[in-house]
């Protein structure tokens, strides 16, 4: 394991990086650009009634 040496609340990198959200009544995803501003996000129910695959393919 490696220590990061970003300040508290900042991104460790200059790369865009996606935020998930895995919950019980929607899957919610986030992405940050390298200044960590939100760039886009998108939110949709998750299958749970339908199964593990179907959840699955919701995320992909």
């Amino acid at each position: 394991m490696t220590a990061s040496t970003a300040a508290p609340g900042t991104l460790p990198t200059r790369r865009p990086v996606v935020g998930l959200d895995l919950g019980g009544t929607k899957i919610a995803a986030a992405l940050f650009g390298a200044d960590g501003a939100v760039a886009a996000r998108h939110s949709r129910p998750t299958p749970a009634r339908e199964g593990a695959a179907a959840v699955l393919d919701a995320l992909a």
